[in-house]
């Protein structure tokens, strides 16, 4: 999922493992390892190329083997910091206090950019109450914290630091197999991709509850209960949020079926996907022999039917003689096998992944599909990707008015 939830997640592990102990260390500390798996994507950028970053991303740094062997390291590092009194120095406490408000500032970015993609413009009520948020947690920091002139020592064992950072780490690519991107979960060993399709990569209604409750444990002082009980409130909400989303999409799996059956339409496979940041509106494709067949439906629409179904030609003659190509076979592989083929000039094709949908129902426009590559015949007349492009399109306020008038039903 997103950066702000995975950080959200791993603070709120922390905060539970051993946040009596050391207060809002464990979030901070919970908070860092909780974001060590995205990492790929910084590695993937630096050394590979796009395609095989794309392959990366979601790999190996975010397997249960990565989260076994990495939570060693971590608290090696840990307990070195802590053992050695290197803690109470005024250079780990800049840098502490610069990666918290790093987190902070990062978190307020997120949550200011949600009314920019919905109305176009910063909601200044929003932008307001984050500054205010972002200076008082400085200033919090600052007394508390980089002032003191000796913190309190942390007596925590190497076997419950280990757990501490084994449940931040994994907790964040489990939380990633109920989206759609997928997850290599069984690194090396396998390069399947574990994907539940039960929730968008970006739902701020499974965020929302948890990162407000964690944030305002965070003023609590440890020993207080409340600390403990806004937390672990916030992760029980969010949890059966997540269980509804689950319940969402057997109906919608349910009313596909039927509308498939209804329409005559025989398929080889289907799949259904929440669209961005909701859970009520789901794309629906179903392959046919030469074509997709797809739709949106929300669970708010006043018939059980996904009407107005569009039908996309496959092209796989497209790829003829290209189909062991690594570009070919590696982007096959990420989208499942759910990929719809473009031809752009003589040595040029768009790759469209359907999983994510469209941005409206033209399949004949290239770019209403929401994640789409480009590939490339180099001189040897094998494809290579030369551009991987996803989000919002340039009309993106208009596409925004759509979105939530479809998600209503409407």
């Amino acid at each position: 999922m997103d950066s702000l939830t995975q950080i959200t997640l791993g603070a709120a592990v922390g905060e539970i493992v051993a946040g009596k102990k050391i207060g809002n260390r464990a979030m901070l500390w919970g908070a860092i390892a909780g974001t060590i798996p995205d990492l790929d994507v910084i590695i993937g950028n630096l050394f590979m190329n796009d395609l095989d970053a794309l392959a990366f991303h979601r790999g190996f740094m975010h397997s249960l083997l990565f989260a076994i062997l990495f939570s060693v390291f971590m608290t090696f590092l840990v307990k070195r910091i802590y053992n050695t009194g290197y803690y109470q120095q005024n250079f780990h406490k800049i840098i502490s206090v610069i990666g918290a408000m790093f987190m902070m500032i990062f978190m307020a970015i997120i949550i200011n950019f949600i009314p920019i993609i919905i109305s176009g413009k910063v909601n200044i009520i929003i932008l307001l109450l984050g500054l205010s948020l972002i200076a008082f947690f400085g200033w919090r920091l600052w007394k508390n914290y980089y002032k003191k002139q000796k913190l309190e020592r942390v007596e925590i064992s190497a076997k419950r630091w280990y757990l501490f950072f084994f449940l931040t780490i994994v907790t964040h690519p489990i939380l990633d197999c109920f989206t759609t991107y997928g997850t290599q979960l069984f690194q090396p060993f396998s390069n399947y991709r574990v994907a539940w399709d039960n929730i968008s990569v970006f739902d701020p209604f499974y965020t929302a509850p948890f990162l407000i409750l964690l944030l305002s444990a965070a003023f609590i002082r440890k020993e207080n209960k409340l600390r403990t009980i806004l937390n672990i409130g916030g992760l029980v909400i969010s949890s059966l949020y997540m269980v509804w989303t689950f319940s969402n999409k057997s109906k919608v799996d349910q009313v596909f079926e039927k509308s498939l059956s209804e329409q005559g339409i025989k398929y080889k496979k289907n799949i259904t996907t929440p669209t961005i940041a909701n859970n009520f509106l789901w794309n629906c494709v179903a392959e046919t022999d030469s074509f997709f067949y797809t739709g949106f439906y929300s669970i708010l629409d006043k018939e059980p039917l996904v009407k107005n179904m569009i039908k996309i030609p496959i092209n796989r003659h497209l790829i003829i003689g290209n189909e062991n190509d690594k570009a070919v076979k590696t982007l096959l592989w990420f989208s499942n096998g759910f990929n719809s083929y473009i031809s752009l000039n003589d040595s040029t094709i768009q790759v469209n992944d359907l999983r994510y949908g469209r941005f409206s129902d033209n399949s004949e426009a290239n770019d209403s599909y929401i994640f789409k590559f480009t590939l490339v015949k180099n001189k040897n007349q094998e494809f290579e990707m030369t551009e991987s492009m996803g989000g919002p399109p340039e009309n993106q306020q208009g596409w925004v008015k759509q979105h939530i008038a479809r998600i209503k039903g409407i």
